[in-house]
């Protein structure tokens, strides 16, 4: 879907996710760089169509990271859901990659919803997310386990009905004095 057309500062309610593919740094040591170059790019290439097929809009990709942001188009009540499910989906895609290359690849995802501050870049058309939210998000995917998914408490609320969460003890996280609520994203449920 095309984006809306956005005034230059707006704020709207999004679900930012981040996603860090792990093992690369003991890849790029045991693999010539162009091979891992070809490898990277076959791994993203299917975890971008990931995050497509789940609504999502890639917002950047950072070395062996990935962000992407639902709501951007509209914000509706089953983004915090859509980002959940590509979150998994990420995971299980990426141990088919590892299954299908014979490589030793994990990943981590944290994810967070709120509000954020929404801007267009005029020259390229390019839609800008800042602020909290999005640094909150990466933070929860730091601090997330390799194969799992760490959500933070709006994005819990969004979507406790459709999937099993473990509640975490609060987490600290660099650049924020309070302690951060988070929960593990255990499973869908059923039905």
């Amino acid at each position: 879907a095309a984006l809306r057309s956005l005034t230059s500062d707006e704020r709207q309610l999004v679900s930012v996710l981040f996603a860090d593919v792990s093992g690369f740094t003991d890849l790029s040591e045991r693999h010539d760089p162009e091979e891992v170059q070809a490898l990277l790019a076959r791994l993203w290439r299917r975890l971008d169509r990931v995050i497509q097929a789940h609504r999502g809009h890639i917002d950047k990709h950072i070395g062996d990271a990935v962000m992407a942001v639902w709501g951007l188009t509209s914000a509706g009540e089953g983004d915090a859901i859509d980002a959940v499910r590509a979150g998994l989906a990420l995971l299980a895609e990426v141990e088919s990659f590892r299954r299908d290359e014979r490589v030793e690849l994990g990943m981590r995802v944290g994810i967070n919803t709120r509000l954020a501050s929404i801007s267009r870049v005029e020259s390229t058309g390019e839609s800008n997310v800042i602020g909290d939210t999005v640094n909150v998000a990466s933070r929860l995917e730091h601090a997330a386990s390799v194969g799992s998914v760490l959500i933070g408490t709006v994005t819990a609320e969004h979507v406790r009905e459709r999937f099993v969460l473990e509640t975490l003890e609060r987490i600290a996280v660099k650049g924020k004095r309070d302690r951060v609520g988070a929960s593990l994203v255990t499973r869908e449920r059923g039905g």
